[in-house]
């Protein structure tokens, strides 16, 4: 999924449990935080962010207008097995 944000501009995306995703761009830079994280986090070309859910991840465009690329980061069967034994 590409998110279009003018400069200053901010979009929010819902995870659930389940969710985890991964934030990329090109150009540009933004500030990250996940809803419950006392956290905050620079996404720049150099730097993309992975994500947990659940919560609400908040994206701000700083200086520039970007595009931000959210892509779904697949859960590796070991991984799964761990989490539903625990």
């Amino acid at each position: 999924m590409k998110i279009s944000l003018n400069r200053r501009a901010v979009a929010s995306l819902d995870l659930s449990a389940d969710d985890r995703l991964r934030l990329v761009t090109r150009g540009g830079s933004a500030w990250v935080t996940l809803e419950g994280s006392p956290e905050d986090f620079a996404l720049t070309p150099s730097n993309p962010l992975e994500f947990t859910g659940p919560g609400r991840l908040v994206i701000e465009a700083l200086d520039r207008d970007m595009i931000v690329r959210a892509e779904i980061v697949p859960v590796t069967l070991r991984e799964a097995a761990l989490s539903s034994a625990a």
